[in-house]
Formats: C-alpha cells, sequence, structure tokens
C-alpha cells in the first residue's frame, strides 16, 4: 500500500514539472527600486534616514522545481544618506550589501500576470563612512510581487518586501557607539525584468 502512494506521488510530481507550464527552469532577474527606511535606531537615539536617497540595486539567479516554488539567490547593494546620527557629525552615508536565499511560491497566471509570495534569509554587511563604523549579521524578508509576461522567455517583474534584521546589529568602530545597537525596518519596492533560460 504505502508503494502504492509512492509511486502515485511521484507520478503527479514527475506529470507536474513535466507541465506545459512548467518549461522555463532557470531564470535570473534585475532590479532596481527605492527603500524606505524606519523605526532606525542606535542605541536608544533615533536616527532619522533620508528617504530621497536610497535606490537599491538586486540581481538573482533562480530556479524552479515545481510550477508553484522557485528558489533564487539574490545580491542587493544600496547606500543611503543618514540625516543625523547621535554623538557624532550630522550627516554621513550607509552602504549595505547583502545576499539572500528567497522562497517564492508562484499563483496561478491570469492575462499574462502571475502574483507571487516570497520569504528568505541571508546575512548583510552594513559600513558608515564618515564616522568609520561597520556592522553585519542576519537579515529576513518577507514581500509580494506580480510577474507580466511580455514574451515567452522575458517578465517584467515587481515587488514590494519588508525587510528587518533577525536581532539587532551591533556597530563596530573607534567612537562613542562602538557596540551599540543598530535597528531598523526597511520597506523596499524594486521593478525590473526576469529572463527565463
Amino acid at each position: 500500500m504505502y508503494k502504492n502512494l509512492l509511486a502515485l506521488a511521484l507520478t503527479l510530481f514527475m506529470s507536474s514539472t513535466a507541465s506545459a507550464d512548467f518549461i522555463d527552469l532557470v531564470y535570473i532577474k534585475g532590479q532596481v527600486g527605492m527603500a524606505l527606511t524606519t523605526d532606525g535606531t542606535i542605541g536608544n537615539s533615533k536616527v532619522d534616514y533620508d528617504i530621497a536617497a536610497p535606490y537599491p540595486v538586486n540581481i538573482g539567479v533562480g530556479v524552479y522545481f515545481s510550477p508553484l516554488f522557485s528558489l533564487a539567490l539574490e545580491i542587493n547593494y544600496e547606500t543611503q544618506d543618514l540625516e543625523e546620527i547621535p554623538d557624532t557629525v550630522t550627516n554621513d552615508e550607509k552602504k549595505e550589501v547583502s545576499g539572500m536565499l528567497n522562497l517564492y511560491f508562484h499563483l496561478p497566471s491570469l492575462l499574462g500576470i502571475e502574483p507571487f509570495v516570497g520569504i528568505g534569509a541571508g546575512f548583510t554587511k552594513i559600513t558608515i563612512e564618515e564616522n568609520d563604523y561597520d556592522t553585519d549579521g542576519f537579515i529576513y524578508n518577507i514581500g509580494v510581487g506580480l510577474d507580466y509576461k511580455l514574451s515567452g522567455f522575458l517578465n517584467l517583474v515587481a515587488e514590494a518586501r519588508i525587510e528587518d534584521p533577525i536581532e539587532d546589529l551591533k556597530l563596530d568602530g573607534a567612537g562613542s557607539l562602538d557596540r551599540e545597537d543598530l535597528d531598523y525596518t526597511k520597506a523596499k519596492f524594486l521593478v525590473g525584468l526576469k529572463l527565463k533560460f
């Protein structure tokens, strides 16, 4: 009986992966957008972020392992102006490079538009330039988006994400903020192209 159930499950999986909707296994994507940072703090002091400055660049390589699910490795780079940092000079620039492994759940397509939901986790490296601080740690994100089919191999992709450190990041530097916690919540809005192979 168990062998029959296993055989049935394998048959259903193989038939789904071989369906006409599941032809394009691998994809690459590139996106640009805007990142809005809120609730920023260093230690017990609030940090003001310049919301006009951050323009993240996101690139990724992904693979579909069923018609409904894909897994993508993504690299993100962004810079952002800091309007005020406690106990330091007034202005500075924050640079961030992060790598994320994201799992996407793709809903059925309607009129060429495919909604999706994503969740992932990864690692980030942050540098605060003028004041010579840096930190790194683990982050997570959750988001929603839309794929719009432009051709048989090219999609327009737009998504919104919420990104947050898994735990507060510790600043490392020679100044008064050494070992203080850096915390934030970030909303990202990205648009770009997905090329399927």
